[in-house]
């Protein structure tokens, strides 16, 4: 009843050379990490909600303009549209200069 299991031995110099392995494996990400190579999750859904919700505010532009469209000539309405869009790229291309200078500012 008290008798030996059939377990085998443990080997130690294997469990040790796989802690090693291990251990090596997580201080890589972890140096990874420090040079900003990773990144933490919230942070990314921080960054993407927030993205998100800019580009939503910029595209959001284009539907007050429609209606003071109607009934304009079609060179009218692709003027102001045209204008439209380079507001929003324009405001597009600020976002992405914040986020390069966030990545910047983290990296140091």
């Amino acid at each position: 009843m008290f008798g030996q299991s059939a377990k085998s031995p443990v080997d130690y110099d294997r469990e040790k050379a796989e802690y090693a392995l291990l251990h090596n494996a997580k201080l890589k990400v972890e140096i990874r990490h420090l040079k900003r190579e990773l990144i933490q999750v919230e942070e990314l859904a921080h960054l993407g909600s927030e993205l998100g919700f800019m580009i939503r505010t910029v595209a959001s532009r284009l539907h007050p303009v429609a209606p003071s469209l109607a009934g304009h000539p079609v060179e009218v309405i692709e003027t102001r549209l045209k204008g439209q869009e380079e507001g929003i790229f324009r405001q597009l291309n600020t976002l992405g200069e914040r986020v390069t200078q966030g990545q910047e500012a983290a990296s140091k």
